[in-house]
């Protein structure tokens, strides 16, 4: 799959998202500042880029909490499932995923 390698940065002390934050190759110590998130390479159904720490809500009615995206074992996950396969079993079977806030700012 390719994606571009995108990251967006928390900022703890602040409280909010940092716009341009710089990035270099290598070993980088931000300290616990920062919460650094990236890009899953994916867009929900209204066309918003996905990115890890997002929540995720299914535009099928349920009764199922909006979910966080996360990294782990080397993919980014909505539960138990690998991201990009829930992705491909939702759109075959015409369900939609919808961004609904991320784990900072909660729902929106």
């Amino acid at each position: 799959m390719n994606r571009p390698l995108k990251f967006r940065v928390w900022d703890l002390t602040v409280c909010k998202y940092i716009e341009g934050w710089p990035f270099y190759v290598g070993e980088i110590n931000f300290g616990d500042e920062v919460i650094i998130e990236q890009f899953t390479g994916l867009h929900d159904s209204d066309g918003k880029e996905i990115w890890e720490g997002d929540l995720l809500e299914s535009a099928v009615p349920s009764k199922r909490p909006a979910e966080e995206v996360f990294f782990e074992d080397g993919t980014f996950k909505v539960g138990t499932w690998p991201l990009h396969i829930l992705f491909k079993l939702l759109t075959a079977n015409g369900h939609t995923w919808k961004v609904v806030g991320n784990i900072f700012e909660g729902e929106k």
